[in-house]
């Protein structure tokens, strides 16, 4: 699965609302020093992300899920 993170350009499938870009995004998960974006997090033009990986291995380390195999 791909990432999106904070400034990355979104191709919004609403109508009018065209190339657009994530303006939310994760203040403690980073991808090549930029921000993560996460389900829940708003693009540019007010489309909300619905759809992606549910948590990262950062996250889950930090809770002592990952080695839970949860």
């Amino acid at each position: 699965m791909s990432s999106a993170r904070l400034g990355d350009q979104h191709a919004c499938p609403l109508p009018g609302h065209g190339l657009t870009l994530v303006a939310t995004a994760s203040g403690d998960v980073l991808i090549n020093a930029l921000c993560a974006a996460r389900v829940g997090d708003i693009c540019a033009c007010g489309a909300v992300i619905v759809a992606g990986f549910p948590w990262s291995r950062h996250r889950a380390d930090f809770f002592g899920l990952y080695q839970a195999g949860v």
